[in-house]
């Protein structure tokens, strides 16, 4: 595990290095290939810019150092209505990925690998400024999810569907606000939706919910090309439908990030955190904590 600590450290700056000499570099090359990297594939994977993070973190109460890691990789994409004849008016993708996710603190401990299958789908078009379609319009985004929880020894099968709204238009969900130089200054994303966890090994039982989510970043520094300061804010409330699994009724969850770009380039960061709330990442723990370390996003 050490190794691995050590090459997520290790990537990012071989990467920058790269680019230096080569401007259509790795991160360039996993881009058009469709891999991603991103913090977790909850969300649009084309629009919510969630860097993946690997804090190094000291508790001073306990004299003890801990590490956090969260990150999802996306393989590759397929959009199966890519040469239909009518693929400007709607789209269907799906994705694989994988998800992990770990705390080495006494508090909150977390080790969680997942993997599974998401699709998203725009059944309209929506409008821009050259191309007609609906100033609002609705998308699906789904995914099945097997996932491995060492610490509290569960196995589960995850399944999710959400309704969500599309816009380009600015302060409408999606839309980009920009200032006038052109550049993103604020957006947000709004979801509904359905889900459903079941135990996989013993038959203890399965919880469900009617899940919303918030999703929202601000640039509070407007350059066309850089991009050096992010704001983020995550808000996650799930009404319980039936609780057998982890039986604790209603949960929710949210965090607050600052992200800095020292760059202008927003593939590699630091990153400020803070998260309360029950994290579903770990198998909904009741949890708090302040987390600064690296941000990485392909």
């Amino acid at each position: 595990m050490k190794r691995l600590y050590l090459f997520f450290f290790l990537l990012p700056f071989t990467v920058m290095g790269q680019q230096q000499e080569d401007k259509t570099g790795p991160i360039e090359w996993l881009e058009k290939a469709n891999i991603g990297l991103r913090k977790t594939y909850s969300g649009s994977s084309k629009e919510e810019q969630k860097p993946a993070s690997v804090f190094f973190n000291r508790d001073t109460k306990n004299n003890v150092n801990f590490w956090t890691v969260d990150m999802g990789l996306k393989v590759s994409e397929w959009d199966v209505f890519k040469n239909a004849s009518f693929s400007d008016k709607t789209s269907l993708v799906f994705y694989p990925k994988m998800e992990y996710h770990k705390n080495t603190g006494e508090e909150n401990q977390k080790d969680a690998l997942s993997a599974g299958v998401n699709m998203e789908f725009f059944p309209v078009p929506y409008k821009t400024p050259v191309t007609d379609g609906w100033n609002l319009a609705p998308w699906f985004q789904g995914s099945v999810d097997y996932k491995r929880d060492k610490v509290n020894d569960l196995n589960t099968m995850n399944y999710q569907l959400y309704l969500s709204l599309f816009s380009a238009q600015p302060f409408l969900p999606g839309g980009n606000a920009r200032a006038k130089n052109g550049s993103l200054v604020f957006r947000y994303f709004v979801y509904s939706g359905y889900e459903r966890y079941s135990e996989t090994k013993e038959s203890l039982g399965e919880s469900s919910y009617w899940s919303n989510r918030l999703f929202m970043e601000l640039w509070p520094i407007p350059a066309i090309t850089k991009e050096y300061l992010q704001l983020t804010f995550e808000y996650n409330y799930r009404l319980s439908l039936k609780d057998d699994l982890y039986e604790l009724g209603d949960v929710d969850w949210m965090s607050v990030g600052i992200n800095v770009y020292p760059t202008g380039k927003s593939n590699l960061g630091i990153g400020l955190e803070y998260s309360h709330g029950n994290d579903p990442t770990n198998s909904f723990t009741d949890s708090g904590r302040l987390l600064i370390g690296l941000n990485i996003k392909i």
